[in-house]
């Protein structure tokens, strides 16, 4: 049993093998379930030397956690009468699973009877993959120190990388750490160093709690088609299987980039728009977009060939005509499921076209699902799985 000012452990299966020369006693021993009462560590097995005379006692060797996250070797020194009296210094190789991924650190553990024990770490990793995504950590610190019956303290990284289903820049981080038993939280900021990516989160993972374990998104930003799309408030469970809400907010996106990309650049378009949608990603990874909107900020323009139109009759014949080039002054474009859970998309607009109809002012909705526009089918405007619209675009 050892007691210190910040420190408890207790040790079993204590062997040591000495002998005795010229003064100096020489040997090698072995610990096993070595347990700490006040520090957040699992149970440890040890073996090494150790040496002693009257001058001091040494003892250096290996160890490794019962889990095997924990492998490394240390050295402790026993002076008499020196300031300080202990010291321990340990070199640490940690490899710790997490859900979905891995984290690696070499450490250093520092630690006398007067001062909190410590830990920093340099030039770790970290990696994690759900799906489609992915994120890759590298040149990870941190900086930890004992408080009561915890670790804590913070931790950076500069060479965040993350393989998403649009490019994504490499980004940076850094924030708070807490560990304490199995459990560990992290909180912080990463970004780009054009700070036009964003995100402020939490994240927790080995809790007994299960329901407990998972990463809350507090705010997100990321560029989108000349503008920006923001979250706010999105829970993503690890152990748990449940639905995940996001609401996006969309601002100031180009009016052109979006319908060339939803119309395969059939129709042209002018424009400023922002708006929101809701998306949920159900137990099974399934992704639905529920309802959304964009609504234009300002004039703009749309031109949408004849052929786009399928029909003929004379009331149709007029509606192209004047979507050839429509100047429009209000803008609406909505999303909602229909009965069968399939996106339906209605484009709403008010304006006129200078050389039809004597440039008087029209307004139009436009249902784009069926016969009216059937290319919208075969261009992801009627679809139940939005990533494959987000792979098209990315490309």
């Amino acid at each position: 049993v050892f007691t210190g000012q910040n420190i408890e452990a207790t040790a079993s299966n204590t062997r040591m093998n000495v002998d005795l020369s010229e003064g100096a006693w020489a040997g090698n021993w072995s610990v096993e379930n070595l347990k700490t009462q006040n520090a957040s560590i699992p149970d440890f097995s040890a073996k090494g030397q150790v040496s002693a005379n009257d001058k001091k006692l040494v003892a250096e060797g290996d160890f490794s956690s019962s889990d095997s996250v924990y492998i490394g070797d240390f050295n402790f020194e026993y002076i008499p009468g020196a300031q300080p009296l202990m010291t321990f210094n340990s070199s640490v190789n940690v490899e710790m699973p997490i859900s979905g991924g891995q984290l690696k650190m070499p450490a250093q553990l520092n630690w006398t009877p007067a001062s909190a024990l410590k830990i920093t770490g340099d030039n770790g990793s970290l990696t994690w993959q759900s799906g489609e995504l992915s994120m890759n950590a590298q040149d990870v610190s941190v900086n930890l120190q004992q408080e009561g019956t915890a670790f804590t303290g913070d931790w950076r990284t500069n060479n965040l990388s993350v393989t998403a289903p649009m490019p994504v820049p490499v980004l940076w981080g850094h924030g708070d750490v807490r560990i304490e038993g199995a459990k560990i939280n992290v909180s912080g900021v990463i970004t780009s160093n054009d700070k036009k990516w964003e995100s402020n989160f939490s994240m927790q993972v080995g809790s007994g709690d299960k329901s407990s374990n998972g990463l809350r998104i507090k705010s997100a930003k990321m560029p989108w088609e000349n503008g920006r799309i923001t979250v706010r408030d999105v829970w993503i469970p690890f152990e748990v299987k449940q639905s995940i809400k996001v609401d996006m907010k969309v601002e100031r996106v180009d009016l052109a980039e979006v319908m060339s990309t939803m119309t395969a650049d059939r129709i042209k378009a002018k424009g400023i728009v922002s708006g929101f949608a809701t998306i949920i990603i159900d137990a099974e990874g399934d992704i639905n977009v529920k309802e959304g909107e964009l609504a234009a900020e300002g004039p703009g323009t749309i031109v949408m060939p004849p052929e786009t139109i399928p029909a003929n009759n004379d009331q149709v014949n007029l509606v192209k005509d004047i979507m050839q080039d429509l100047h429009f002054e209000v803008l609406n474009l909505t999303a909602i499921p229909d009965e069968n859970g399939e996106l339906t998309i209605n484009l709403s607009v008010q304006g006129k076209n200078p050389k039809v109809y004597d440039g008087h002012p029209v307004k139009l909705n436009i249902n784009l699902t069926g016969n009216l526009l059937e290319f919208i089918e075969q261009n992801m405007m009627i679809f139940t799985k939005p990533e494959q619209f987000l792979k098209k675009e990315s490309k």
